[in-house]
């Protein structure tokens, strides 16, 4: 990227909010000062322990700040609608799973922070806006030169990591399992290891086991690939049906059920596709399928975002398809391509609404055919062998547990091949890995915990009272007291384990009270004698407010949840 584009993007950023001048300190401390109680949103410990313990371990470290913090956990439906919905909360610890999806730079540094997604339904959770930031997301999502995109890429992840307008605090790594006796040749993805669909399309036979068998501690959501919202069910949905590419091991777009693409220009591209396909009913996919497929996908919530910036899908021909865009889109294959499952029109023409139809006999054109599914005991799919890859096993069995130690005894006994989709905790994956017909592997996750501040309300809209709650969170104490030592610290947002996009040169942000102390002190911020935190005095007032709400959030929604 030329030198004068980053001139121009910091001098942009820095003089977009100018820090308040320095002033005389306060002698008095008004109670109308006072930061208010802050509350840490996330899970209950019955659903995860970890995170609960770690919600302990941050908010006790936040107290030493003089903030009146306390933990608040909240069943998990219910935390997911405050968060995602409602908006009420202060700081809100998530677990970004490892979506393959995800590995694409957009996702993290565009959907998920700038001003457009910061409202009611969008999913910038910490409602982060900010037009310097607006403009380098979207500088990157048009950037077609990788070498180019690269650049702005790290400049963006250099942005967060100053800004801190969420906190990505660590990597974890995640053990999981499969049977090595029963299957060879099986394909480990990024981040998830035997739990993906190249794992339960590539595990090849070695004796008369011959059907796949995962686990899990739940069923799927729903068998409706239009309405699928949790990564779960898109992984089901991704063995049913094709799309026009896929991501592959190796974490890049592949060519699937198209031969070839090419951009015409930075807007327009042109995909060629398999003419000799066919769905599991036996009827032949079209390319009036795949159109009607790329229209269709705009009634689901999910690829919506994505589909956003689609102006239309025109057939040209047998096998031959062009895509106009908006605007330039570096992601497209990975975010588009790659999602938009392709319907059999003759069934879905009909399903004027896709949230009222639960697709029980799922029909798709992918390498398994829908067996059968008796809820919450276990789901069955056949390997669909007309397909142009078929798979190398007899099928796939999902099998319902309930929970991780009943998984763990199963897979003991040899009655599943895989853990699944939930990671075994370090003291299970020691028991499994003494079993010689047990392989356990521990992929470091491309997701992230974070901390979603939300920056829409004092104090979180202040970067210097950011980056001292960033400084207060004791996360190498937490690796090893929660995750006995399993997990990495994180700096830049994207993962090392997204090994092209990652800012290598930017360290794990670290634990250091002292540190938290002189941002505070830096924007002007006092104690009482009692230690408490106060706002700065309006003479020396030296926060730095680089976001600000102009969905005016809660106008309408007062801020009614800080009760510890």
């Amino acid at each position: 990227m030329k030198s004068w584009f980053r001139n121009v993007l910091v001098i942009f950023t820095v003089t977009l909010f100018i820090l308040p001048a320095a002033a005389a300190l306060a002698k008095d401390l008004p109670k109308e000062r006072l930061v208010p109680p802050i509350g840490l949103l996330g899970t209950t410990s019955d659903y995860s322990p970890q995170r609960y313990n770690m919600m302990r371990m941050i908010v006790a470290s936040w107290k030493k700040l003089g903030i009146n913090a306390y933990i608040d956990p909240t069943k998990y439906e219910a935390m997911i609608k405050r968060a995602f919905r409602s908006k009420r909360f202060d700081a809100y610890i998530i677990n970004w799973s490892p979506k393959l999806v995800r590995l694409e730079p957009n996702v993290f540094l565009r959907s998920m922070l700038t001003s457009e997604n910061a409202g009611w339904d969008g999913i910038n959770v910490s409602g982060y806006q900010n037009i310097a930031y607006d403009k380098l997301a979207d500088a990157q999502k048009v950037a077609l030169d990788t070498r180019d995109r690269k650049d702005i890429v790290d400049f963006i992840q250099e942005f967060l990591y100053e800004r801190q307008p969420h906190h990505a605090f660590m990597h974890q790594k995640n053990f999981r399992a499969y049977n090595q006796k029963n299957f060879k040749d099986v394909i480990l993805a990024p981040g998830t290891g035997p739990w993906s669909f190249w794992t339960d399309w590539s595990a090849t036979p070695t004796g008369s086991q011959r059907v796949f068998r995962q686990s899990g501690v739940a069923d799927f959501k729903t068998l409706n690939p239009i309405m699928t919202q949790l990564i779960t069910d898109q992984w089901l949905m991704a063995h049913i049906y094709d799309t026009l590419m896929r991501i592959g091991p190796d974490a890049k777009p592949q060519l699937w059920a198209a031969t070839g693409y090419k951009w015409l220009d930075a807007k327009t591209l042109d995909v060629t596709v398999r003419t000799d396909m066919k769905f599991h009913d036996g009827k032949p996919v079209t390319v009036e399928d795949i159109a009607f497929s790329f229209e269709y996908g705009r009634k689901s919530g999910y690829l919506l975002s994505f589909l956003d910036n689609l102006e239309s899908t025109e057939i040209l021909g047998k096998g031959k398809l062009r895509f106009k865009l908006k605007e330039p889109d570096a992601g497209f294959l990975f975010t588009v391509l790659c999602q938009v499952p392709i319907l059999p029109k003759h069934i879905w023409g009909e399903i004027e609404n896709p949230a009222t139809f639960a697709n029980s006999n799922p029909i798709g054109s992918g390498p398994f055919k829908f067996a059968y599914h008796r809820r919450d005991e276990e789901l069955s799919l056949k390997a669909y062998k007309e397909h142009f890859a078929p798979p190398k096993n007899d099928g796939f069995l999902f099998v319902v547990y309930g929970n991780q130690e009943a998984i763990v005894g199963a897979m003991e006994r040899g009655e599943v091949d895989s853990c699944g989709s939930a990671s075994l905790d370090p003291l299970q994956a020691e028991r499994l890995a003494k079993n010689k017909d047990i392989k356990v592997v521990a992929p470091l996750t491309f997701g992230m915990y974070m901390l979603e501040y939300n920056t829409r309300i004092p104090p979180w809209n202040d970067v210097h009272f950011r980056r001292a709650v960033s400084y207060a969170v004791p996360v190498e104490a937490m690796i090893k007291r929660v995750w006995n030592g399993h997990g990495v610290p994180a700096g830049a947002i994207l993962s090392p384990e997204n090994k092209f996009w990652h800012n290598s040169k930017l360290p794990p942000w670290p634990y250091d009270m002292e540190k938290a102390k002189q941002e505070l002190i830096k924007a002007g911020y006092e104690w009482d004698d009692q230690g408490r935190l106060y706002y700065p005095a309006p003479e020396n007032d030296r926060r730095w407010i680089d976001t600000i709400d102009q969905y005016k959030t809660y106008e309408t929604h007062p801020i009614d949840w800080r009760n510890p």
